[in-house]
């Protein structure tokens, strides 16, 4: 068996799942939220997070 860990950062499924960046990924937290996605751009600024669309 080999038990190599996965050192391809482009493929790192929690890097891409915080990727605030990525539209898809904010979209996908604000439904899991239950709210718009504009809301939650909304909220993010609010308090201060840098996503740079």
């Amino acid at each position: 068996m080999n038990n190599q860990t996965n050192q391809n950062p482009s493929i790192d499924p929690v890097r891409q799942a915080s990727d605030l960046s990525n539209a898809f990924v904010r979209e996908a937290k604000a439904a899991s939220m239950g709210i718009s996605l504009s809301q939650y751009e909304r909220l993010l600024r609010q308090i201060g997070v840098n996503y740079n669309p």
